[in-house]
């Protein structure tokens, strides 16, 4: 298997005493200040400009998903990337291989016999972890992903000082927690990641087709072992609300073995998850202080009455496709936060797919245009959002994060067709041209010579599109069950008024 992201290591002075004189440690890159760490998260190419824009429509409709790979530097990212960038290196410290303790840690940890005599308790602080939260779509895992790029993930040693050290260093290793909240899927999931990293075969030694996998208890040793032995720098597990999936005791397991890996291996844990993880750790009080011995941190929303909000949406509507630009007015501004609440991936998700439906059928792309696709294409999302504007805290805890997570990833495949679609039809000679758009409405849909109409039958989809609340008139006709989204308001409309400042008023 190929070794992916390897480098040689290169030795630098990272003039902090407690790092200097240990290879792992100094072979990372260089300690960036706050303000070049952010820089290369931040993803912000250059605007299409009028000439681009300029282009025949199929080839805008196949420029448009690059939108949605911007990445916008949040405020919180300068803090987190000073964490992270914090533990990876504190987490080496009680494992500097010059040192005699770290091999005598190693020899423990590889013992085979369960009976081995236990590492002595570390004289100095243990590693940490943190939990990183946010509802789905603020940008945890996007800002994890870009900030690991910093960071080679092998790091190969020959010598260090003079003296030969030929071993390799795993500096990080980011996997998903199984969506069943299984102790073995994660111990899969890890053999998997360090097997694609290193070029091994631990997940087939493990993990055999038509053959036994091991216990439990050996699979969790192994997993340990294998990251002592590699000196693994920080471990991210994503997804970590699946916990509350798990049909059995499983999630007490798999804290406290979490737990033993920062205290007894000192490698460090990064959890990522929805609001929901909370709700885990609060069962286990003494798991929780020690996998967040750093400290809980949260990705919040947007908030309308903040800066960094005008900010990010006037940035991003310079990446427009269309011939015109796109006016940052407040009535936009303020459609944009009512129907996506600040979640910078469904602002994105609005943004790209008003753009398809003017490129499509010609139009304004105005606050009208951003309601009609929240009902229809984000429809899935509808009653979390009531529930988010609302404020109500009660009702936010009643509502299960895994369900937004569901409906998030239904709204998402509803965005790939819709952009799809568009694209196909893009060629088709009976659409409006873009260059005779203008004014406020949009032309109404007509029936195309050929083209087959709804009829009464309610299992006839095609009407759908004309309904205030597609999801409610899918469960009216019986078609699905109730809306578990809806939290005794199901008929509640998406409606907004305008108040005499321009700003939109929710229900």
């Amino acid at each position: 298997m190929k070794i992916v992201r390897t480098q040689a290591a290169i030795y630098r002075m990272t003039g902090v005493s407690c790092y200097d004189g240990n290879p792992l440690i100094e072979a990372l890159p260089p300690i960036l200040t706050t303000l070049d760490a952010c820089s290369h998260v931040e993803w912000l190419p250059e605007p299409p400009d009028a000439a681009q824009r300029a282009k025949p429509v199929e080839l805008r409709f196949h420029e448009l998903p690059s939108v949605r790979k911007l990445i916008y530097l949040l405020p919180e990212y300068a803090l987190y990337s000073s964490i992270v960038s914090v533990i990876i290196r504190d987490g080496y410290t009680t494992r500097n291989p010059v040192e005699v303790q770290t091999w005598q840690q190693l020899f423990y940890t590889n013992a085979a016999s369960g009976q081995a005599i236990p590492p002595v308790e570390p004289t100095s602080h243990r590693a940490s972890g943190i939990i990183f939260s946010g509802i789905s779509g603020v940008g945890k895992s996007t800002f994890l992903n870009r900030y690991l790029q910093l960071y080679p993930q092998v790091i190969q040693h020959m010598a260090y000082k003079g003296k030969e050290f030929i071993h390799p260093q795993l500096v990080w290793l980011k996997i998903d927690c199984p969506a069943n909240g299984s102790l073995s899927g994660l111990v899969l999931a890890f053999f998997e990641g360090v097997d694609k990293a290193l070029g091994t075969n631990y997940a087939n030694d493990y993990f055999p087709k038509g053959g036994k996998t091991p216990t439990q208890a050996v699979l969790l040793r192994e997993m340990a072992r294998i990251a002592a032995n590699y000196f693994l720098g920080v471990l991210i597990i994503d997804e970590l609300q699946n916990l509350n999936r798990a049909k059995t005791q499983g999630e007490e397991g798999f804290l406290s073995f979490l737990s033993s890996l920062v205290e007894h291996i000192g490698v460090p844990i990064i959890g990522v998850g929805t609001p929901a993880v909370t709700k885990v750790f609060r069962r286990r009080l003494q798991d929780a202080r020690r996998a967040a011995a750093m400290g809980f941190y949260e990705f919040q929303r947007f908030d309308e009455k903040e800066d960094a909000w005008n900010t990010f949406t006037t940035t991003l509507l310079r990446y427009s496709w269309l011939e015109e630009p796109i006016e940052a007015t407040p009535t936009l501004l303020s459609a944009f936060h009512f129907h996506s609440q600040g979640i910078t991936a469904i602002v994105i998700a609005l943004f790209v797919l008003g753009q398809c439906r003017c490129l499509s059928e010609g139009g304004s792309f105005d606050h009208v245009l951003l309601e009609d696709i929240s009902k229809h294409e984000l429809a899935p999302l509808q009653s979390a959002l009531r529930i988010l504007r609302s404020g109500n805290a009660e009702g936010s805890r009643d509502f299960d994060d895994l369900s937004f997570d569901r409906a998030w990833a239904e709204a998402l495949e509803k965005i790939e067709e819709a952009l799809l679609k568009a694209t196909i039809a893009s060629g088709a000679s009976q659409r409006t041209s873009p260059s005779k758009r203008g004014g406020e409405s949009r032309p109404k849909q007509t029936v195309k010579k050929g083209a087959s109409t709804a009829s009464d039958d309610p299992q006839d989809m095609r009407s759908l599109r004309e309904a205030n609340d597609p999801h409610e008139e899918l469960r009216k006709r019986g078609v699905t069950p109730i809306n578990v989204f809806a939290l005794g308001s199901e008929n509640t409309e998406i409606r907004y008024a305008q108040d005499p400042e321009g700003k939109l008023k929710g229900p």
